[in-house]
């Protein structure tokens, strides 16, 4: 109801014909009517009021007055249905605009939306804003879903996408996480982009931006991870790259130099004929011919492998998915590396533990410019890795495992015939074992381990890591210069779970513990019956280690409820 109808119903409403008291009719001079109670000669108590122009309340009045809870029909048949103070719409109610088939529900100040409230577009209710408002504008938080299908949910001022909020793009299947200004991605934010491609596809399908933004375009600093798995980090103008930035192509090579309008000032080849792939040797060959030579052959025994190398990448990039990462399973992450580490049982059979193989790969990070971050996040489960990553870490771990190892081979040498027998010795045997049919006994299993996965990381995630994180510290054999080379030994999580009661001398003894970790990434835990309880276990082993314990309670609680039924 607008002001001027306020002030117009005030004025008629003084100009009464004699009224009584109880229940009763009365007839302004100006064609409007009352019916109802009335209460010391006013309008007071359930009445029903109709203006000449057509429109209607029924519900509370107080002292000549609508007060209370109320209804408002309008001639074109819109309502209001809620509370109501000196005529105006205050408080909570409903709106309903029959013509343009929206309704309202929510909160009211001076007659306008002012609050919370949800306003549907369409009477399926397919299309709505649900959140704050104020003066009947989106103001605040809140979540607008459109025909299209489009989701955002954000900060919103005046009406407009303003402040921090993502954006779902549904209809193209991209989606915007960050700040926004009039309606358009403005400050820091994530852009991705994601592709129709094959199931089977190696690369991450989905293009993603991460940097600064400029009223809708890319400008500033920006890191752009391209599909085929390459990487630019560097500036930005006007959607292009522009200034300072270095470039790493899907095949490992680098371009570190100055771009034009999206184009680079120097030559460069992404792509060699004679080495597909580029790989870091420096640290093992400082001889660059050497390097060359055990390029070439590296390159060689991907080419012939690449079928298997590529099917295994795309297997155990699709166990376990963090669902909360904007990447989900696109890409492969460190868990998933280590979950295939597990299954070929390297550190059974080489002596070698799953730290080791960390700071091997880790080690080739050291100061570089853009992947620098890879040397100070070694031990992090939710780092990613493209196909040449993938390449790149196996490569290394394989000199780890068998450079000092004596392998036959006629045609490779040196790191070359390392990553043949590792290939050979390791990852076709798991990739033969682990082909599952969709309706196996296994794939049940498999699935069970996820569900226990997330369940526990959901629920205690946070808390074991931070108890792990406050008591992580250098160990001699730590990278020193790396912030993320923090870790715990054996000992020190026997220490926690003594100090958290987890141990026991029934279920959860010292020796079924030391079981646990010695099938789990820890060789020579065990030897013979003496315990070492110096080896080192990252975050990730401590997780493992307490899903075991669960399920160990888990089996125990069932056989015990087994045994009790059977006596």
């Amino acid at each position: 109801m607008e002001r001027s109808e306020v002030r117009e119903a005030r004025r008629q409403l003084f100009k009464r014909i004699p009224c009584q008291e109880g229940r009763g009719y009365i007839e302004l001079f100006n064609g409007n009517k009352y019916y109802g109670e009335f209460k010391n000669n006013l309008m007071g108590g359930i009445g029903r009021y109709e203006w000449k122009n057509g429109l209607i309340y029924e519900g509370e009045f107080n002292n000549n007055s609508i007060n209370g809870i109320g209804k408002y029909t309008w001639k074109n048949t819109d309502e209001y249905v809620g509370k109501i103070e000196n005529f105006i719409r205050n408080g909570y109610g409903k709106y309903v605009n029959n013509e343009l088939q929206k309704n309202y529900v929510g909160e009211w100040k001076d007659g306008k939306l002012n609050g919370y409230g949800i306003l549907k577009y369409d009477p399926e209710g397919k299309s709505y804003y649900e959140g704050e408002w104020l003066d009947n504008k989106k103001h605040g938080k809140g979540k607008m879903v459109y025909s299209s299908g489009n989701v955002y949910t954000g900060d919103w001022k005046n009406n407009l996408k303003d402040g921090f909020g993502k954006m779902e793009f549904k209809d193209r299947n991209e989606e915007y996480i960050g700040f926004w200004k009039n309606n358009l991605p403005n400050g820091k934010g994530i852009y991705l982009w994601n592709l129709d491609s094959p199931l089977n596809c190696q690369y991450p399908i989905h293009n993603q931006y991460e940097g600064d933004w400029d009223n809708g375009k890319k400008w500033g600093h920006g890191i752009f991870r391209y599909s085929s798995g390459a990487i630019y980090d560097g500036e930005w103008f006007d959607n292009m790259k522009h200034g300072i930035g270095i470039y790493i192509s899907e095949y490992g090579y680098i371009y570190d130099g100055t771009f034009k309008y999206d184009r680079t000032t120097e030559p460069f080849n992404y792509y060699n004929n004679d080495n597909q792939y580029f790989f870091d040797l420096s640290l093992i060959y400082e001889d660059e011919t050497m390097r060359n030579e055990q390029l070439k052959s590296l390159n060689t025994i991907i080419i012939r492998y690449i079928f298997e190398l590529n099917s295994i990448y795309l297997k155990y990039r699709n166990i376990q998915p963090n669902e909360n990462t904007i990447y989900k399973n696109y890409s492969l992450s460190y868990l998933q590396l280590w979950k295939l580490l597990e299954d070929c049982e390297i550190s059974k059979t080489t002596n070698n533990s799953l730290i080791e193989m960390n700071r091997k790969y880790a080690r080739i990070f050291k100061g570089k410019k853009y992947l620098n971050y890879k040397f100070h996040e070694l031990h992090n489960e939710d780092l990613r890795l493209t196909l040449h990553d993938f390449y790149e870490y196996l490569i290394h771990v394989s000199y780890l495992l068998y450079s000092n190892t004596e392998i036959p081979s006629i045609n490779e040498e040196g790191i070359a015939v390392c990553f043949s027998h590792f290939i050979k010795t390791n990852l076709l045997p798991i990739n033969a074992n682990t082909i599952i049919s969709s309706d196996s006994k296994n794939d049940q299993v498999t699935i069970l381990g996820t569900l226990i996965y997330k369940e526990i990381k959901d629920k205690y995630g946070k808390i074991i890591c931070d108890i792990y994180k406050d008591r992580a510290y250098y160990h001699k054999k730590s990278l020193k210069s790396s912030k993320g080379d923090q870790t715990l030994s054996m000992r020190d999580i026997i220490y926690i779970l003594k100090d958290y009661e987890i141990l026991d001398d029934e279920i959860l003894t010292l020796k079924k513990i030391i079981k646990i970790f010695s099938i789990y990434f820890i060789p020579g835990i065990d030897e013979d019956g003496i315990f070492n309880f110096d080896y080192e276990v990252i975050y990730y082993i401590c997780f493992i280690t307490i899903i075991k314990i669960y399920n160990t309670i888990i089996i125990y609680l069932y056989m015990l409820i087994i045994y009790n039924y059977i006596i």
